[in-house]
């Protein structure tokens, strides 16, 4: 990926720091039309990455039982505006195939106990066919703005980070479950979001 030196100046550090879009430790779930959980782990957005004057945070992400991780991106991938996320199914470079794909449901980061929330409806993707083989609510909760250096920090702050999502999710779904939550197939069509998210994660 490349690394876009833009972003918001820090004043109070020396050296000069800059703040990357979205970056930090966050932890991420998703859970069925029945609110159970499906999947949840931890991510740290790092990079940015610029497309057709749209940018767009990228990092690395990983399942609670670090069995799966790859890059995951969060911004306005299809179009200004937006608020997507998608994950790949693995760090290698020459396969990007797309493992979870969301969009956020208003398009901006809410505020959940004083930490940024990404929640909407989003899909898990088959790994062979590339197509929705179930629909989720997908959430993303920011644990920390700061981004660990050693190997160490990551494993101890990715593991912090896991529950804080899954509860978060749970809330909101509980919330809106009976206003406007629908996963009935025909609700979202994530194709073109899977189109745009692989085309970003091929010219990364």
């Amino acid at each position: 990926m490349r690394l876009v030196v833009e972003g918001v100046q820090r004043h109070n550090h020396s050296p000069l720091q800059y703040v990357l879009l979205y970056q930090g430790v966050w932890a991420w779930a998703a859970v069925n039309a029945s609110g159970d959980l499906v999947a949840r782990g931890a991510l740290i957005l790092s990079e940015q990455v610029t497309q057709s004057g749209r940018t767009v945070a990228g990092g690395i992400y990983a399942n609670e039982s670090q069995t799966q991780t790859g890059i995951t991106l969060l911004g306005p991938i299809t179009a200004t505006g937006e608020l997507e996320t998608v994950f790949s199914y693995d760090l290698n470079t020459t396969d990007n195939r797309v493992y979870l794909v969301a969009s956020d449901d208003d398009g901006r980061l809410e505020n959940s106990q004083g930490s940024a929330f990404f929640f909407g409806e989003g899909a898990v993707v088959n790994r062979t066919t590339q197509q929705a083989s179930q629909l989720v609510y997908v959430g993303l909760l920011q644990a920390s703005t700061e981004v660990p250096t050693s190997q160490s920090a990551k494993v101890q702050a990715q593991s912090a980070a896991r529950n804080l999502a899954v509860d978060a999710v749970k809330r909101q779904f509980a919330s809106n479950r009976a206003i406007k939550l629908n996963l009935a197939p025909s609700s979202r069509n994530f194709s073109p979001l899977k189109s745009a998210a692989l085309n970003l994660l091929n010219n990364r």
